[in-house]
């Protein structure tokens, strides 16, 4: 019968009137860590599990108690032998000759699981309630079971407006009917869904990402998650910055201006098509890289225009300016105005990028030229004049 009790998955302790301990199984040693040796009456386990003297007091006033008024289990936690804490379930019965029968359970995973889930859903709820992004619940009817206060001031609802109703019949879709429908249907059938989604709230058109997953449910068979991320600032910023990049182009396009675009550390530059077509070329017949323009630069202002470079690089000049002459595909020079700065930089100040404009201002260099030479010589015979 020992034998049969030792192998038990449950503790077994019986102890006589006098708390002398008589029997204790081979599972109560494994689950506690202290032998027979150690543990001999109940005063000597109370020292061993409670160390902490008003434990221990609390703890033999909770036996007492149990014993006073029938009560046949308890859940205790104690400190094992290796000093670390389990949760044991005591349960008592009387025997005969006054003799208590203990039975006790290891519900330590059990308690450890229960707090997880306990932690868990405190995390659940406080994000949940917190979140950046509008989130609420559906069943598999797509009734709104709950919504947290960002997806409140999203759609500009309150809890009345939305409880227990059709989600489609609180939140106002700024979409085609046929659209809807194809979604509606694809969420259905879907376990996830992510799309862009326009909605209409207050005569006020909203961009959102909304992002929808479900998961099994034994109450309601299927709970519908939806995640509503309010995308409407950064939309118009993206037409705002469309309209003056159109606007921009525009501009440059009628302008003639040509535009360069110079990664340093890839060694890569882009020329757009105005910056090519002021020399009479085609993009596709130029290189990208600086020697491209280089090669170019009339041999008289190679030194100045490098020299200009360097210090807006090394942080000299607050941006590049230099006027010089460029050589064109027909051979002759055109003179060109050069703007330019550094745009980017990396963690230790070295220039990453840095972006420019090139000006056709040859006409007006040509007209200068000619004004001075006029003011400087006789307009028949190209002398120096007395002035």
């Amino acid at each position: 019968m020992e034998s049969l009790i030792d192998k038990l998955s449950i503790g077994v302790v019986i102890a006589d009137q006098q708390g002398q301990l008589l029997f204790t199984n081979q599972t109560i040693k494994e689950m506690t860590g202290y032998t027979e040796a150690e543990i001999k009456t109940m005063e000597d386990w109370y020292k061993k599990a409670y160390p902490d003297p008003e434990s221990r007091k609390k703890a033999k006033k909770y036996f007492e108690y149990d014993i006073e008024n029938d009560i046949q289990d308890r859940t205790y936690k104690i400190t094992t032998a290796a000093g670390d804490y389990k949760y044991f379930n005591f349960r008592y019965s009387q025997l005969d000759d006054g003799k208590m029968l203990f039975e006790i359970i290891d519900i330590s995973h059990r308690i450890q699981q229960k707090q997880e889930l306990k932690n868990q859903k405190i995390i659940f709820e406080n994000l949940f309630t917190n979140s950046l992004e509008g989130i609420t619940l559906l069943d598999s009817e797509f009734r709104i079971l709950d919504a947290n206060n960002k997806f409140e001031e999203i759609f500009e609802i309150s809890e009345s407006d939305f409880k227990d109703e059709f989600v489609l019949d609180v939140v106002n879709l700024n979409e085609e009917t046929e659209n809807i429908k194809k979604e509606i249907n694809a969420i259905s059938e879907k376990e996830d869904w992510e799309n862009e989604v326009r909605f209409k709230v207050n005569n006020k058109i909203k961009y959102c990402n909304v992002h929808i997953f479900s998961v099994e449910n034994e109450e309601y068979n299927r709970l519908i998650y939806v995640a509503v991320d309010d995308i409407t600032e950064t939309k118009k910023q993206e037409l705002e910055l469309k309209e003056v990049k159109e606007r921009l182009e525009l501009a440059v396009e009628g302008g003639n201006i040509g535009i360069w675009d110079w990664n340093i550390q890839e060694e890569y530059i882009h020329y757009n098509k105005n910056w090519a077509k002021m020399l009479g070329y085609q993009v596709s017949e130029l290189g990208n890289d600086v020697d491209t323009w280089l090669e170019l630069v009339h041999p008289d202002h190679k030194e100045k225009a490098l020299k200009d470079i360097k210090d807006h690089l090394s942080g000299k000049k607050d941006k590049y300016f230099n006027e010089h002459k460029l050589k064109t595909k027909s051979g002759k020079w055109k003179w060109i105005r050069d703007i330019g700065k550094v745009t980017e930089r990396d963690e230790k100040g070295n220039p990453v990028r840095f972006v420019g404009v090139h000006i056709d201002i040859d006409r007006e260099k040509r007209a200068a030229e000619e004004i001075e030479y006029l003011s400087n010589h006789d307009e028949l015979t190209g002398l120096y004049n007395r002035r």
